[in-house]
């Protein structure tokens, strides 16, 4: 009954946020008057250096995060399929934890950078996607506790 449980979580779950970024969508569509009673009208930030190194650093820890670690992670579980020796295998598995981990842990510490540094009323695409993803890239590791053994 568990195992059964586990296989809809995920699509549950990409349906929840399928449905919260349509709903963001179409509430952005409304006329600029319905825009400007539902949002804080927000001034742009002025680009000061330390704002800009902010930034870069923001883009690099998810760029190193999911477009580098996790790929690696995840092409490092793959190859583990082809290898026949027990400690290679072994090995394969504790480097793609490590590379997983450490690509939470960058995608939380840009996370967290955004969250103190940057304005974040959440009336743009870009951070309501940014929050869409952060929840799956933490969903991913609930999903590989909650993996049955492999037998």
């Amino acid at each position: 009954m568990l195992l059964f449980g586990r296989q809809r979580l995920l699509p549950a779950v990409s349906g929840f946020v399928i449905l919260l970024l349509a709903s963001s969508i179409h509430g952005a569509s409304d006329s600029l008057e319905g825009l400007n009673q539902s949002y804080k009208i927000v001034q742009p930030l002025e680009l000061t250096p330390k704002l800009s190194l902010q930034l870069k650093l923001h883009a690099f820890l998810l760029w190193s995060s999911v477009g580098f670690l996790m790929p690696i992670g995840v092409l490092l579980i793959r190859f583990s399929s082809n290898v026949k020796s027990a400690k290679a295998v072994r090995v394969l598995f504790y480097c793609h934890v490590a590379a997983q981990v450490a690509g939470v842990a960058l995608a939380t510490a840009a996370a967290a950078l955004s969250i103190t540094n940057f304005e974040n009323a959440f009336n743009n695409t870009h951070q309501r996607i940014g929050v869409a993803l952060y929840g799956l890239v933490w969903l991913q590791p609930l999903i590989g506790f909650l993996r049955p053994d492999r037998a």
